[in-house]
């Protein structure tokens, strides 16, 4: 769980801003109130909090935008990885009626989601983009069912925040399973998983036509 810890209602209001924006819940606290024991990841402007093997990430009122949503990112990565970095982060996409989705990173998968609704596959890729920084992101989609996978990809060049998220294509006739997905029942949880990790081929747009793109082909 990530605290926020602060009595300045604009840093309050900022780091509630983003966490929100990130759909991450949190739990809030003013200076002095006990931490409970599930608080690992703490949000503070404060300069006298005891850590007590937490780990605490400074925000203030005074930074830029930017910089005030990075520490928000760094935090919700810390909670769930332990890591602030990656070299690399691939996301597996089954496409079809019902989406699955794999997040790996660095060789361990952090994430895993299924939904019917392309909004919230969009969403959720887009958001997880956001969360884990890398060195290298790329988004590799399975090409098994074509109506759904060009939807996804049309929906990715419209609404992807980050330019250097590359796009690939993945023939998914060509995967095959690995010992990380013994267990994995979900057949798209196990598909988007085998994407993930096989190299495909790159979809190559310029940034300034990804609004434009509307065909494949």
């Amino acid at each position: 769980m990530i605290a926020v810890v602060t009595s300045d209602p604009k840093t309050y209001f900022l780091a509630v801003k983003h966490l929100k924006e990130f759909k991450f819940p949190f739990l809030s606290l003013i200076p002095g109130e006990n931490i409970p024991s599930n608080v690992s990841v703490i949000l503070s402007d404060e300069e006298n909090l005891i850590q007590n093997h937490r780990k605490i990430v400074k925000i203030t009122r005074s930074m830029a935008e930017k910089d005030f949503k990075k520490k928000i990112i760094d935090a919700i990565c810390i909670l769930r990885t332990g890591k602030e970095h990656f070299e690399n982060l691939f996301i597996g996409v089954d496409p079809g009626p019902n989406f699955g989705v794999a997040i790996l990173a660095d060789g361990d998968c952090l994430e895993t989601y299924k939904n019917s609704s392309l909004k919230e596959i969009l969403d959720f890729i887009n958001i997880s983009v956001e969360i884990y920084p890398a060195g290298n992101k790329i988004i590799r989609i399975g090409t098994g069912a074509t109506s759904h996978q060009r939807k996804l990809v049309e929906g990715l060049l419209e609404t992807l925040s980050e330019s250097q998220t590359h796009l690939e294509l993945v023939d998914e006739t060509k995967t095959r399973p690995s010992k990380r997905m013994d267990g994995i029942k979900n057949k798209h949880i196990r598909s988007a998983m085998k994407i993930a990790v096989r190299e495909g081929k790159e979809i190559t747009l310029p940034l300034e036509r990804r609004k434009e793109h509307k065909n494949l082909e």
